[in-house]
């Protein structure tokens, strides 16, 4: 099996997050893609807690048979998520593993907790935007670059609108937008 990991703080979980993962199973052949979401990210911190992003992201995902939430970040019950202590958790044995990742992360791989022990465990999958230039990068050569669509739209940008009372019809799934107002969330 083909297994991409899509790993986030999903805070909260977007169009534009499910269209980048549908072209990504289909250009790469996928047959999974996990939504791994964050618990205890070590380079940002969350807004929402965990429990409330997971089911934005089942709400998301449901109905998408190749989509699948993943809370094991959570049930780990680690001081900090490094994405490195958590892949041997996947049960990956036996298939080819792909984690995604965007170049805005990819810029700061090399400050990763362990980068040598993640490209030991997966193929890691670097997610360009159209018309991007890049400065070299130590693991260029170890790394496959994969050009995607420009999807402007950010997960910040709807904590934003929420906070102004503005809309985010459109730019989150329904059943997102309707979880966000009965919870209250980011307001």
């Amino acid at each position: 099996m083909r297994i991409g990991i899509f790993g986030g703080r999903f805070d909260p979980i977007h169009h534009g997050h499910l269209i980048l993962a549908q072209d990504v199973l289909e250009l790469l052949n996928l047959d999974r893609i996990l939504f791994l979401v964050s618990a205890r990210p070590p380079h940002k911190d969350t807004h929402a807690p965990f429990e409330h992003r997971y089911r934005m992201v089942e709400l998301a995902t449901a109905g998408m048979p190749a989509f699948v939430p993943s809370d094991l970040e959570a049930r780990l019950n680690l001081p900090r998520t490094y994405t490195a202590l958590v892949l041997p958790h996947l049960g990956l044995e036996g298939h080819e593993a792909f984690f995604l990742m965007g170049e805005d992360q990819y810029r700061h791989f090399h400050e990763w907790h362990e980068p040598e022990a993640i490209l030991r465990q997966v193929q890691v999958v670097v997610l360009r935007r159209p018309g991007s230039t890049r400065e070299p990068r130590p693991y260029d050569a170890r790394v496959r670059f994969l050009d995607t669509r420009l999807l402007d739209i950010s997960s910040s940008e709807i904590r934003r609108r929420l906070r102004e009372g503005r809309s985010i019809r459109y730019l989150v799934p329904d059943a997102v937008r309707a979880y966000l107002e009965a919870h209250n969330l980011y307001r």
